[in-house]
């Protein structure tokens, strides 16, 4: 953040910003940690992260409460993942609500890029004013790709010891990772979610690129293609 924006002024971890000095400020905006919120969390044997508020990381929304309160801010927008549990949504607005003293009342929408982007990515936005819904098609998956001569190299391929592992690996409910679909195929409109982690070959950050006649059945998928990660500019 510093290096992108070398004229804001940064004032470090959260929980040590007083804030009352900002008393009276127009706005806040922010994004707590979804981590322990997500139903990504949820995966693994034992149950994974989804501790919900009083997860590790996604408690600092109580932060967040806090500096409305100290700030008495005038408005604020705050966004989350939309996968979070009704019980840990309706406990979000309710904090809000008895946080917030400016001039109107809690909003809460879901947006999804889908209707920008070509990708699927739900998102909660609560807000001090209303925020209209989303609405639209967006491109497909199709219309970004780059050129097959650009993909079809190398740096872009997984390798095949990957993809085999891939096949076989059953993460839980007794599914394999690739009958769970956590992969994006350009037979679909929309790709799942893009994380940052782009560049690794986990399933989340794979495409089947079926713009080309390779067999796919040796890794349990039906049809013709390639498995690849998602260029710097897909993605």
């Amino acid at each position: 953040y510093e290096h992108r924006f070398p004229n804001h002024r940064a004032l470090g971890d959260v929980t040590k910003v007083n804030a009352k000095p900002f008393r009276g400020i127009d706005f806040i905006v922010g994004g707590p940690p979804c981590q322990n919120l997500s139903v990504a969390m949820g995966f693994g044997v034992k149950g994974g992260a989804r501790t919900g508020l009083k997860g590790e990381k996604s408690k600092l929304f109580r932060e967040y409460i806090r500096l409305i309160r100290q700030t008495k801010a005038k408005h604020f927008v705050m966004e989350n993942v939309a996968s979070m549990s009704k019980s840990n949504r309706a406990l979000i607005t309710k904090m809000l609500q008895k946080a917030y003293q400016g001039k109107g009342t809690v909003h809460c929408v879901e947006l999804n890029s889908k209707h920008v982007t070509a990708q699927n990515r739900r998102r909660l936005i609560w807000s001090s004013f209303p925020v209209p819904a989303l609405t639209g098609k967006g491109p497909t998956i199709l219309k970004i790709l780059d050129p097959p001569r650009v993909v079809n190299v190398p740096c872009y391929q997984i390798c095949e010891s990957s993809k085999l592992r891939y096949k076989e690996i059953v993460p839980q409910w007794n599914k394999r990772r690739w009958d769970m679909k956590i992969y994006s195929d350009t037979n679909k409109e929309k790709s799942i979610t893009v994380t940052k982690s782009w560049k690794s070959c986990t399933m989340g950050n794979m495409l089947i690129d079926r713009r080309f006649r390779k067999p796919l059945k040796k890794y349990g998928l039906k049809g013709t293609g390639i498995i690849r990660k998602w260029t710097p500019e897909e993605a």
